[in-house]
């Protein structure tokens, strides 16, 4: 039987698996441009979760003006009147009818 040589850059001896140690074996910089993308995709999450935020906030002040410019063209002075007021003129109109 023939036997071949096989060469190998970590053996048995190095090993993360037998030493308990971890070590990383970077050839052309790959760790580093895995780090590099890994950050870039991070911030660019974080930039569209802040994004989203301000979306809603303007959202949320863009409903509470017009319930209040709604409110100020029925006369009432919060919401609840308003609710309150239209539910009254409701039922004085299906009174009427």
């Amino acid at each position: 039987m023939e036997t071949t040589e096989l060469r190998v850059e970590i053996c048995s001896a190095c090993h993360p698996f037998f030493t308990g140690e971890q070590k990383i074996v970077d050839t052309q910089g790959n760790v580093e441009k895995y780090i590099r993308r890994k950050e870039v995709s991070e911030r660019k999450m974080r930039e569209v979760e802040e994004l989203k935020k301000r979306r809603a906030e303007k959202e949320k002040e863009r409903e509470e003006k017009r319930k209040k410019r709604l409110a100020d063209e029925i006369g009432v002075k919060d919401i609840y009147s308003m609710l309150t007021s239209q539910d009254v003129k409701q039922n004085n109109d299906a009174l009427l009818e």
